[in-house]
């Protein structure tokens, strides 16, 4: 199955059967919606029994000192400086998820085998996965 960049646009009603995909991942998504668990709940729909659920989304640590920080320091500059700093002003205005949060979440839709790990730097984003039982 190739599906269409659209078919990704409407995250709280993906236009997929359910149990379509053995892994559905959402990066620097759910973080900007009114309520996350309403797309992780969708992923967890269309994935097949066994399949994985994962997400990427700004930690706590995420702020626009701390990108500015990591933009320093790892000389970013242009469009790479740009953007951490814009997706740290995102954060802000929006979600950041911890791991207590994202375990929670991961529970409420029924998923197991949670597992996570911070990424970027000093730990400015969170990849979170869990497992759709069988």
């Amino acid at each position: 199955m190739n599906p269409s960049p659209e078919s990704f646009a409407v995250y709280f009603a993906l236009r997929f059967a359910d149990s379509s995909f053995d892994v559905a991942l959402a990066t620097n998504v759910l973080f900007l919606t009114h309520d996350p668990i309403v797309g992780l709940r969708e992923m967890v729909r269309v994935v097949r029994q066994g399949g994985i659920v994962a997400m990427l989304n700004p930690s706590p640590k995420m702020s626009v000192a701390a990108a500015t920080a990591q933009a320093d320091e790892s000389q970013l500059e242009g469009v790479a400086r740009v953007s951490i700093i814009n997706w740290a002003k995102n954060a802000e205005a929006n979600h950041r998820i911890g791991v207590e949060q994202a375990k929670e979440m991961i529970a409420d839709v029924g998923l197991t085998q949670f597992d996570s790990v911070e990424k970027v730097g000093v730990g400015l984003a969170l990849l979170v996965r869990g497992v759709k039982a069988s």
